[in-house]
C-alpha cells in the first residue's frame, strides 16, 4: 500500500512482546540526538556543535559516542565525518578524535572496545596515477576528476581503520589498500564494483565497524562490493566474506532480471549476536530482481541464511541507502529503514515477510517447516523531526527542505531499563515531539491489537 500522508510517532505497540526500553537516534542532518520512550515520548536529547556524522550510540557509562560532520566539507561523498567525540550526559565533549583533511577523513562508523580505546574507520585520498599503478582500469575511472565541494577529484578515497587510545594516539591500523588482488578470497579486487557507481571517488564504500572482543575480530560491509568481510586484527587477514562470491570467481555475476548469486546489493551495519553468527541489513540497492530491503541472519561457520525478515512490499519497509539492525536481549530484532525515518521490532521467531511465513526447502526437495512461529510487528515508529520542524503527520507540502531525507535517520538503537548507562538518571520528565497533538493511531487501535494478540 502506498500513501501520501503518512502520521509519525508510534504507529504499533505490543506491550507484551516489545522490548521495552528507550529508542536512541539522531536525525541525518540534524544536531540533536533523541532518546525516545517506548510511547515516542523525549526522554531526553543532547545537543552538539556539528552535524550528526551520521549516529550515535550510548556507552555503559551513560556518555554518547558519536560521529559529528566538521564544516566545510571537502568532498560529496556520503558518510563523510570528520571528528568522533565522546560526549557526557549534560552535553559536555569529554573526548575526541579529529582526522579533517582534504585528503584523509573519518566517515560513517567507530566502535569503543572494552580496554578503552577507540575503533575509527577513515578514508584516504589515492592519485589517479597511483590507482592505476595499483591495478585499477583506466576505464573505471574520471582522469579529469569527479566534482566535489572542493573541486574535481581523481583517483579514489580508499578506507581504512585506525585504533585510537585514550590520549589520541594511534595503536593500530588496517588499510584496505594493502590488501588488493585478483580472484583471491583473502584479497579485494579494485576493479570489482556495482556497475552503475564503477566511477565513485569513494571506492569501497565501507560504511560500518563491529568489534568482537572474543575473537579479535572486525565485520564491515564493503556497500560498493555487495558483501561483508571480517577482517582478524592479529594478524591483518581477511578472513572471511559472504555476499557476494562472484568478486573471488566462486559465484555467478548479476545479469539483466538475474541476481547471480549476489545475495547483499549495497548493506550496511553487520553485527556480531554470538554462536558464530553475524546479522546484517541488505538495503537492496540496484537489484535487478527489484530493489527491496531485508534483514538477514548469517551462520558464519555454514554461509547459511538462519533467520530473515522483509516487508511484503518495498512500499511498506525499504530503503536504498544507510539504516542498521539490532539484535535485542530478548531475541527481538530492531530494523531501521533510514530514508522514511521508519523503525520496525519484530518478535522473536522463524523467518517471515510480514507475517507469511517463510519455508525453506533444501536440496533434498523436503519442505522444512518453521520451528516456531513467524515473526511479527510489535512495535513500529516513524521519527517526527523533519527538515521543517517535528510534523504530526509528513506531507509533501510540509516536506520540500531536503526532499526524501527530511526525516531520515542513519541508525537507531534500543536501550533497555537496566542498561547500565541510566543508573542515577532522570527518564522521568518525558515530553512530547509536538505539545497538544493527537496521543497517536496506535492508542485508538491498541485495544484492538490487544484483543487480536490474545488469540
Amino acid at each position: 500500500m502506498q500513501s501520501l500522508i503518512q502520521p509519525t510517532g508510534v504507529l504499533q505497540y505490543n506491550k507484551a512482546k516489545a522490548y521495552d526500553g528507550y529508542t536512541l537516534y539522531t536525525t541525518v542532518n540534524g544536531k540533536t540526538t533523541y532518546l525516545v520512550d517506548m510511547e515516542g515520548y523525549i526522554a531526553h536529547t543532547w545537543e552538539h556543535d556539528t552535524r550528526a556524522g551520521r549516529y550515535a550510540y550510548l556507552l555503559e557509562n551513560g556518555n554518547l559516542l558519536r560521529g559529528g560532520v566538521r564544516e566545510p566539507q571537502y568532498t560529496f561523498l556520503g558518510g563523510e565525518g570528520g571528528v568522533v567525540q565522546e560526549i557526557d550526559w549534560n552535553g559536555k565533549v569529554v573526548w575526541q578524535y579529529e582526522n579533517y583533511t582534504p585528503t584523509s577523513c573519518t566517515h560513517h562508523s567507530f566502535w569503543r572496545k572494552k580496554n578503552g580505546n577507540t575503533l575509527i574507520l577513515c578514508w584516504r585520498h589515492h592519485s589517479y596515477e597511483e590507482c592505476l599503478a595499483h591495478g585499477r582500469k583506466p576505464e573505471l575511472m574520471v582522469k579529469e576528476g569527479i566534482m566535489t565541494r572542493i573541486g574535481p577529484v581523481s583517483g579514489h578515497y580508499v578506507s581504512y581503520f585506525v585504533e585510537i587510545d585514550p590520549s589520541g594516539k594511534e595503536v593500530w591500523r588496517w588499510d584496505m589498500w594493502d590488501h588488493m588482488g585478483e580472484n583471491d578470497y583473502h584479497k579485494l579486487d579494485f576493479n570489482l564494483v556495482i556497475p552503475v557507481i564503477s566511477s565513485w571517488v569513494d571506492w569501497d564504500h565501507c560504511n560500518n565497524i563491529s568489534y568482537n572482543e572474543e575473537t579479535d575480530q572486525i565485520v564491515s560491509t564493503l556497500r560498493a562490493l555487495g558483501e561483508f568481510i571480517i577482517i582478524d586484527c592479529k594478524s591483518g587477514d581477511i578472513v572471511y566474506r559472504w555476499g557476494n562470491p562472484a568478486n573471488y570467481g566462486a559465484g555467478r555475476k548479476p545479469g539483466f532480471g538475474d541476481d547471480g548469486d549476489q545475495m547483499l546489493w549495497g548493506p550496511h551495519s553487520p553485527v556480531w549476536i554470538g554462536n558464530d553468527r553475524v546479522l546484517v541489513y541488505d538495503n537492496g540497492y540496484l537489484r535487478p530482481l527489484g530493489s527491496r530491503s531485508r534483514v538477514f541472519e548469517v551462520d558464519i561457520k555454514t554461509g547459511e541464511i538462519v533467520w530473515e525478515w522483509m516487508s511484503p512490499s518495498p512500499n511498506s519497509f525499504s530503503s536504498g541507502n544507510q539504516s542498521n539492525v539490532q539484535r535485542l536481549p530478548n531475541g527481538n530484532t530492531l530494523m531501521i529503514g533510514c530514508e522514511s525515518g521508519h523503525i520496525v521490532e519484530v518478535s522473536k521467531g522463524s523467518s517471515c515477510s510480514y507475517g507469511n511465513t517463510f519455508v525453506f526447502i533444501p536440496e533434498d526437495g523436503k519442505k522444512k517447516e518453521p520451528d516456531m512461529p513467524p515473526s511479527e510487528v510489535v512495535w513500529e515508529y516513524v521519527n517526527p523531526m523533519t527538515g521543517n520542524g517535528p510534523k504530526s503527520v509528513l506531507i509533501h507540502a510540509t516536506e520540500t527542505v531536503s526532499g526524501k531525507w527530511s526525516n531520515a535517520m542513519h541508525r537507531a538503537f534500543r536501550y533497555g531499563k537496566e542498561f547500565p548507562g541510566f543508573k542515577g538518571k532522570d527518564l522521568s520528565k518525558r515530553r512530547p515531539f509536538i505539545e497538544n497533538r493527537p496521543e497517536g493511531p496506535w492508542k485508538e487501535y491498541q485495544k484492538i491489537l490487544d484483543e487480536q494478540y490474545k488469540k
